[in-house]
Order: C-alpha cells, then structure tokens, then sequence
C-alpha cells in the first residue's frame, strides 16, 4: 500500500510534465483557435471544477 501511495503522484507528475500533456497542449494551441483559453481553466489531468477567468 505504502509503494503505490508513492507512485500514484509520481506517475501524474510525469503524465502532466515528461512530454505527455505539455506536448500535445502546444501542438494543438497552434491548431485549434479558443484553445488557450479552454487551457486555461480547465483541469488538464485531475478532474476540477473550471478556473475563473479574470478579464
């Protein structure tokens, strides 16, 4: 139990930094117009309520 208590964080922090996420974030901004934005509020591994923007 202890081992996978340790894991679980690690294996989300690779998905979200080692090139996953931030990879396919950059290609698409490029691609899709709105995406940024979208980007910006929305949880990109962990399921949350979105951000607020402030504009």
């Amino acid at each position: 139990m202890t081992i996978l208590a340790l894991q679980v964080p690690r294996m989300t922090i690779l998905a979200l930094r080692v090139p996953g996420v931030a990879v396919l974030e950059r290609s698409i901004g490029k691609r899709r117009p709105g995406h940024a934005e979208h980007a910006a509020r929305t949880s990109a591994f962990v399921p949350m309520p979105p951000k607020r923007i402030r504009r």
